[in-house]
């Protein structure tokens, strides 16, 4: 029993942290990105603003697998994450602030 009471106060804990993922983001300047867009139009869309952070690393998630870059920025009360995987984009996620 205790087993069980312990296994759902961890699942709380770790659905609160949890990021939600997107299929699009509009840019402060109102550019829409969406899934499969390119590189270069993710930095043209947030050229005003400079990403809060950057990391690139090697993605290899079961189904492809590949050079990734994250791209982080604010927006209005959010932060995004934006994946990009083979020069595309691959995923968006948020989570609020």
């Amino acid at each position: 029993m205790k087993y069980l009471i312990f296994g759902v106060i961890l699942a709380f804990c770790t659905t609160a942290y949890a990021a939600n993922d997107s299929r699009s983001v509009r840019s402060p300047d109102g550019v829409i990105v969406i899934l499969g867009d390119s590189r270069q139009k993710v930095l043209d869309a947030f050229r005003r603003d400079r990403p809060i952070s950057v990391n690139n690393y090697f993605l290899d998630d079961g189904r492809v697998y590949g050079r990734a870059t994250d791209y982080v920025y604010q927006v209005d009360n959010s932060n995004y994450t934006i994946t990009v995987l083979r020069e595309r984009v691959y995923r968006i996620s948020w989570e609020r602030r």
